[in-house]
């Protein structure tokens, strides 16, 4: 299982804004028939991003068509303990817990997906977490 982090989605977004082929895109395409997710929290800050665009309405479209696609994952009864456990090894080394990267890498961790993603710094710290950088 693939799992598609928020800074994969907007890329996607974009290159298909912009009626190009992307890396995002070309990823995308590789993965074939395996199966596709993302974080609930992922769906929280792509809305967030809908929200601020100018064409709210055409952006959530745009966002529903990838969403469409995935399975969204939800946390279970396991998040709490294990974004404490997360949060208080980096506190302990004086970094700020980044809170939705996180909860990203977390939920991707639990359903046992590759988190595929344009940045790697909020999801080092995540213990079982694959991450494949795009």
């Amino acid at each position: 299982m693939i799992s598609l982090d928020t800074s994969f989605v907007v890329e996607l977004l974009r290159e298909a804004a912009a009626r190009r082929e992307g890396p995002a895109t070309r990823r995308l395409a590789a993965a074939g028939d395996e199966a596709l997710a993302l974080s609930v929290f992922v769906l929280c800050e792509l809305e967030a991003g809908a929200a601020r665009a100018r064409d709210t309405e055409g952006e959530r479209a745009r966002v529903a068509q990838v969403v469409a696609r995935c399975e969204v994952l939800y946390p279970d009864e396991r998040f709490p303990s294990l974004y404490g456990g997360v949060a208080a090894r980096l506190l302990g080394r004086g970094r700020r817990p980044p809170v939705m990267d996180i909860l990203i890498g977390l939920s991707s961790a639990l359903a046992g997906a590759t988190l595929i993603t344009r940045e790697r710094r909020g999801f080092t710290d995540i213990p079982d977490l694959r991450v494949e950088r795009v």
